[in-house]
């Protein structure tokens, strides 16, 4: 509340993957969250970003479960808008792998490159933002 921002951004699901978080838990953790960002600022507009699925290949859930669970949110539960990540990173893991034409990811095969995976994702919600949540 002593932040007021005017727009929160809400973008997990990767530590989640290999907790596993279900998809019901992950839904009503995103929820509850949605929930104290609105008793806390209620004029605050709230982005919901899935990320785009790294390259572990031993996640327990995939992304897109998890990103399902936001275009619910958003569609159905809460007035609050929905980005997903996968379109700009490419279809599958290794088309944006760190060894891949168009390394997205780091090494690490779990986070985006600063310089490249994170600008990927600064230009999406940028993209958001300016054509109106």
């Amino acid at each position: 509340a002593q932040l007021a921002p005017d727009l929160v951004v809400m973008m997990f699901g990767t530590n989640d993957q290999s907790s596993p978080k279900t998809k019901a838990q992950f839904k009503a953790d995103t929820l509850a969250m949605i929930d104290r960002i609105r008793a806390a600022r209620p004029t605050a507009d709230i982005l919901l970003v899935a990320p785009a699925e790294n390259n572990r290949t031993d996640n327990a859930i995939a992304m897109t479960e998890y990103a399902e669970a936001y275009y619910e949110i958003a569609r159905d539960l809460r007035d609050v808008a929905y980005l997903d990540l996968q379109p700009a990173f490419g279809a599958a893991p290794a088309d944006y792998s760190s060894t891949s034409a168009r390394p997205l990811m780091l090494i690490d095969r779990i986070h985006p490159s600063d310089t490249t995976g994170g600008y990927a994702i600064l230009m999406e919600i940028w993209a958001m933002v300016t054509r109106g949540l």
